[in-house]
């Protein structure tokens, strides 16, 4: 029988905040990185558009209960007077970007997030590495620590995220640093 190393698992609350990021950068990417409602491309934020941020329900981290919004529009439109003309066009909106599915939103709503379900959730995500190769990318090794530098102006990754770093295998991002036109990521190794 094989023995597997024990490996240590981050905090709860670490485990959330990134699945959360994660949440959102997909919704982003998805999306085009575009409002919803108005088409502005400035102060983005990803908006739980179908049943509420509740932290208790599975449906918090599901891509088909997002919504891109700038800032303006998200608290202007969505939290501060909210009609249904406005809910309905997230929710047109949200159904040309993707095949959303409500009764599976439905679903997750009455799914307790557990202990047990935030890990798996956490597994799923780190299973599925940020791919490079469509961006001009330089590693860059400084003594222990691993710098990956990507040349574009959107974060392609969260902390917490896997990347497959070419030459030094599955990294986890410690660390996204933006800076002008690129990003700098700190990739941890991943001991196997």
């Amino acid at each position: 029988m094989n023995k597997h190393p024990k490996i240590k698992l981050p905090s709860l609350s670490t485990v959330r905040r990134a699945l959360y990021a994660d949440w959102a950068l997909r919704v982003k990417q998805r999306d085009d990185w575009k409002c919803l409602l108005c088409g502005s491309e400035e102060n983005l934020t990803a908006h739980h558009w179908y049943v509420s941020d509740h932290h208790a329900h599975a449906a918090r981290y599901s891509i088909d209960n997002g919504a891109t919004l700038c800032y303006a529009c998200h608290i202007r439109s969505v939290h501060t007077r909210a009609d249904y003309v406005t809910v309905q066009k997230v929710a047109d909106e949200v159904g040309k970007t993707a095949c959303v599915r409500t009764s599976v939103i439905d679903m997750l709503v009455k799914t307790e997030l557990t202990t047990a379900l935030l890990r798996s959730l956490w597994d799923a995500m780190r299973a599925r590495p940020v791919s490079i190769a469509n961006y001009d990318a330089l590693l860059d090794v400084k003594g222990s620590k691993l710098f990956l530098t990507v040349e574009h102006e959107r974060p392609i990754a969260v902390v917490g995220n896997t990347m497959l770093a070419p030459g030094f295998g599955l990294c986890e991002v410690a660390v996204v640093a933006p800076s002008g036109s690129h990003h700098r990521y700190t990739l941890r190794k991943i001991e196997e």
